[in-house]
């Protein structure tokens, strides 16, 4: 019996070793995958009582990066060229700088709130406009009585003062960074204190000052975010799915499946519209009701396409479908429009190609900053089900049939770069910036393959594209490697079933694997195992293996403690103050009033207010509500107020409450920066009592959206509420209760890319609140710049009926600029060709109009600038692009550099005020209005709007999009939309010249706004904006 035993472990070992060899070399099963079948081995994290010099309260990075495994992966720089590898790898490090410093990763640092501090002061939700003095909520000193109470306060980007100084108030340092406040009465103090004002002297449309608070020996730190109002951006979804949904697709040489397609739809919807983007050898004309068809120039790829239909959509939805798909009866677009109208929140929601529903996770580690990441994609992996929604369930990646949020897609984009197969790349791209799911019961059909030689020669990429695409990824996605099966991409739905995890094999080598699984298959099953193992055969000796492991798609308060992350915070060093008695007072959300300079008052129990209140505006400006009637007005209304409810839940309007934290408290915690992953364990950082000595010391945590432990608890640990959202620790031994503090975590119970949660950390009267922000990993994109401007930079321009002047403007561009990339979008009535090197000419449905012109165009550029030009500009001499690039590589965080055009240096500000909640803002446009000058650049300023002659940086250019909405008159109103979003400079001697010409003839009659038009573009104001009055 005992030899018998031996023998079978033998037998199992011996072949789950050959079976896990060969499953690793084939790309099916990675090592992580064996790993999590092992017991997690026990750790021991002990409480340091090591002591720090100095200041021990932050900031400290947010997060501690490693380098992450290959092991089992692709390594993107063996498909680089041996020869461009290190120019390659310089610009690669420089690009991810520069993103670094654009998406503020540095900002949110780890900032810890001293325990036993005097000090009260605001930890999160204090948000000022730049240039603008704000009263600094909530700051105050709570000491015991001394003949003489002084404070200081410092900044870096601003200047302190205090508001209506009287003779004999002690405050130096008025109008500067360090302002010094001393007083002998502690009330006088904090009345001086209560009128403390902060104003930013450099102008910026995100940022953020870090304020230093010193009282004797006690020193915190607190931040101020420097936030430029943004101005909605809504959708009308009008009153039935035709105005609520637009139907975009793509195709090359697929004419008969497409008019299938068609005749389809509009079996079931023959009124909604469809945008098609064709990129065929020899287009033939698609037309019909309601229908729109934009000729690219051949062989553009399925990703240009498809950034090109989304690109012209004008609705707030999108659906996209192949065009060898079907509708039929169980199509039904109401069903996904409910689903994402229900969670507002939603960005793309995934159905099933006819039985198919295909849908993945994907697995992503940052990796350290000179190497760079590490990716998986998952396939058939989820994370969890969308609350109150049966059959939802969030994924990031699902099938080619899906409704998404028009906006949210046009920010993440799709990359021009992937010509062929591409459909992980584009969820890799939206990676923490999309919220996905999957529903059951959305479906479409497929129609039956044809024999098409031609097309399925450019269908199916070659070995050298896939090296291309991988090096692609190696500098685009800051990527060290991808797990070889990974962006093995969809093939045709029609095959999906081969993408689970599928060997195809043939001979002896399936007969021996078979065989080897038999026998583990049959030693297993008198095991008693937490993972399960399922194996069935199928034709054509295919043969499927599933082991069936937990993962973070199965979290449970059970499940979760292995794959902990944890902050390597610096020994504390913790200053004892047995001469405070703290008050009673608790943690406090402050509601301060705009019109007074003090804070109004403390709010005691658990309550939630905004940062700061909203009243009514007037700017004397245009009405812009509709004069219609009473009774379609109070529809619009309605469906406006609707909107913009959704547009604050999906901005996180919400989440950045104002929090104070309490003086004299006992507790230390993290008050800022704590960052974790959605339902993933990380140790809370820092937590710690410091009080005077007692019999029993007992705390108690609490969170609303997730669950609360504490690792390796040992018998006679006193900890109730393991695993739940309420947990209580005890001990008569301090230093116990804070190793076990130490060894606190936390995980999320609900999947989303960017929320929060708030902890309440109480002890005996004190208690405390604060923020744990909830976050999935972004995944960097990036641009190559090449070598020169040619890799840099893209010219876009827009015709329409002036092809004499356009012509004119090539052959300029070619006299300085004889290899760049020039881009054309044309809606002329009857366009003609416009050829020749490095051009490419994007025909449009006639008189789109001027944005949607512009929205076309930016969405073809593959280089990290476009140069915006009108088509009747002309190059000079002096016309530079190399003097744009310069600037906005000096620096990174700009998004547009505006020059003059003949002389004209055309730029303005706006004035915008929210208003309140009901009636919306009020918006002033101040001509040659700016903020400040570009420091370092004398001739250079910053606005809110330049002329038409401009640098943009592609992505966030894209982020913000032009409006197809606006057909003829249209400038401003991107400005508009991008009004807190873009920091934009105008900048002296940065020319171009205009041709000289008078509109004539037809583009005369089309090019003039009437006055018909001009009162509906108002309008739309009214509603896509959300505002009040609109001054011109």
């Amino acid at each position: 019996m005992y030899y018998s035993l031996l023998f079978k472990i033998f037998l199992t070992s011996l072949c789950v070793t050959a079976l896990g060899i060969y499953a690793i070399q084939s790309g099916f099963l990675d090592v992580t995958d064996v790993t999590r079948l092992l017991p997690t081995g026990t750790r021991r994290l002990q409480f340091s009582k090591e002591r720090l010099p100095g200041r021990n309260i932050g900031p400290y990075p947010s997060k501690n990066r490693s380098s992450c495994s290959c092991e089992g992966y692709t390594l993107n720089a063996q498909h680089v060229p041996v020869d461009e590898l290190e120019d390659l790898q310089r610009r690669r490090s420089e690009e991810y700088r520069q993103y670094q410093l654009r998406m503020r990763t540095k900002m949110d640092s780890l900032i810890l709130a001293q325990a036993n501090s005097p000090l009260q002061y605001p930890i999160q939700g204090f948000v000022v406009q730049p240039l603008t003095k704000t009263v600094i909520p909530g700051l105050a000193v709570h000491a015991r009585k001394r003949k003489l109470y002084k404070v200081s306060l410092s900044v870096k980007k601003g200047v302190l003062s205090v508001e209506d100084v009287l003779e004999g108030d002690q405050v130096e340092g008025k109008g500067q960074r360090e302002l010094t406040i001393s007083s002998s009465s502690l009330k006088h103090l904090n009345d001086l204190l209560s009128r403390v004002t902060y104003t930013s002297t450099t102008y910026h449309v995100r940022t953020k000052d870090l304020v230093i608070f010193s009282f004797e020996d006690y020193e915190s730190l607190f931040s101020i975010e420097i936030m430029r109002p943004s101005v909605p951006v809504l959708y009308d979804p009008g009153k039935d799915i035709n105005s609520q949904v637009t139907i975009a697709t793509k195709t090359f040489l697929r004419y008969d499946e497409l008019n299938i397609l068609i005749e389809s739809i509009r079996q079931f919807y023959p009124d909604i519209k469809i945008i098609i983007a064709d990129d065929s050898l020899e287009p033939q004309n698609v037309t019909g009701y309601n229908l729109e068809h934009y000729i690219m120039p051949p062989t553009q790829g399925w990703f240009a396409g498809r950034n090109l239909a989304i690109s012209q959509v004008t609705t707030k939805y999108f659906l996209w479908v192949d065009d060898d798909y079907i509708f039929s009866n169980n199509t039904q677009i109401e069903k996904f429009v409910e689903i994402m109208e229900k969670v507002p929140e939603l960005d793309v929601v995934g159905g099933a190609v006819g039985k198919d529903q295909f849908f993945f996770r994907l697995k992503y580690e940052e990796g350290d900053e000179e190497e760079g990441g590490c990716l998986r994609r998952l396939h058939r992996r989820k994370f969890q089900s969308v609350p109150g929604l049966d059959g939802c369930f969030f994924v990031d990646g699902v099938v080619n049939y899906f409704l998404a949020r028009t906006d949210a897609v046009r920010r993440v984009g799709f990359d021009p770069f992937l010509k062929r197969v591409a459909h992980t790349e584009f969820f890799l791209d939206g990676l923490g910036d999309l919220l996905i799911a999957s529903c059951k019961g959305l479906t479409v059909g497929h129609q039956k393959k044809r024999k098409q030689s031609k097309y399925r020669r450019f269908r199916f990429p070659g070995r050298k594209d896939g090296k291309n695409k991988l090096a692609h990824h190696y500098f685009k996605n800051y990527l060290k490697c991808i797990r070889t099966p990974a962006l093995q991409d969809t093939p045709e739905l029609h095959d999906l079933s081969t993408q689970s995890q599928q060997l195809n094999e043939t001979g002896e080598n399936t007969k021996i694997k078979l065989l080897l699984l038999k026998i583990v298959f049959l030693l297993f099953l008198d095991t008693n195992s937490s993972s399960s193992l399922k194996f069935f055969m199928k034709s054509n000796n295919q043969f499927y293996l599933n082991i069936k492991t937990t993962t973070a798609s199965d979290v449970t308060p059970e499940n979760v403690s292995s794959n902990i992350e944890h902050y390597t915070m610096p020994p504390t060093q913790i200053i004892s103050h047995n001469d405070l008695q703290p008050p009673p007072l608790a943690y406090s959300f402050f509601d301060f009033a705009c019109t007074s300079h003090h804070v109004v008052s403390v709010k005691p129990k658990l309550r939630h207010f905004r940062s700061a209140n909203r009243s009514s505006c007037s700017n004397g400006g245009m009405l812009a509500r509709p004069k219609i009637s009473e009774e379609l007005l109070k529809n619009i209304v309605k469906r406006r107020a609707e909107e913009y409810r959704q547009h604050q839940i999906r901005m996180g309007a919400n989440l950045d409450r104002l929090l104070i934290a309490p003086a004299n408290s006992p507790i230390q915690y993290p008050m800022t920066g704590f960052t974790v992953s959605p339902l993933k364990k990380s140790i809370i950082p820092s937590l710690a009592l410091q009080t005077q000595k007692r019999a029993v010391y007992k705390v108690s945590l609490s969170v609303n959206s997730g669950v609360l432990s504490v690792d390796d608890v040992l018998d006679g640990d006193h900890v109730d509420g393991q695993d739940q959202s309420n947990m209580t620790i005890s001990s008569n031994n301090l230093t116990h209760l804070n190793n076990l503090l130490s060894r606190v975590t936390y995980t999320s119970t609900i999947y989303h890319i960017k929320t929060s949660d708030f902890v309440h950390f109480i002890f005996e009267d004190h208690e405390v609140i604060f923020p744990i922000t909830i976050k999935r990993q972004t995944v960097p994109v990036l641009y190559d710049p090449g070598t020169d401007v040619n890799s840099q930079v893209t010219i876009a321009t827009k015709t329409f009926l002036r092809y004499k002047e356009l012509n004119v403007l090539i052959k300029s561009i070619r006299m300085y600029y004889p290899d760049i990339k020039i881009i054309i979008a044309d809606d002329s009535l009857k366009p003609q060709p416009v050829t020749g090197k490095n051009i490419e000419h994007y025909i449009m449905p006639p008189t789109q109009g001027w944005f949607a012109g512009r929205n076309l165009a930016i969405s073809q550029v593959a280089t990290k600038y476009f140069l915006w030009v009108d088509d009747d500009f002309m190059f000079l001499k002096g016309t530079q692009i190399e003097s744009f690039v310069e600037i906005m590589e000096a620096v990174p965080e700009l998004d547009i550099l505006g020059g003059d055009v003949s002389g004209n240096q055309y730029y303005f500000k706006f004035e915008y005020e929210e208003g309140d909640e009901d009636e919306g803002g009020c918006l002033t446009r101040i001509k040659k209005g700016f903020h400040q000058a570009l420091p370092n650049f004398p001739n250079c300023i910053l606005v809110d709007g330049v002329v038409n002659y401009f640098l943009g940086r592609t992505d966030a250019v894209r982020r913000v999009g032009f409006d197809p909405y606006l057909k003829r008159v249209g400038h401003s109103e991107f400005f508009m939309d991008g009004l807190g979003q873009l920091l934009i400079a105008s900048c002296k001697g940065l020319s171009i010249g205009h041709q000289r010409h008078k509109p004539r003839g037809k583009y005369a009659y089309f090019r003039s706004q009437k006055k018909s038009e001009g009162r509906r573009k108002v309008y739309h104001h009214f509603f896509k904006n959300y505002l009040k009055n609109i001054k011109y």
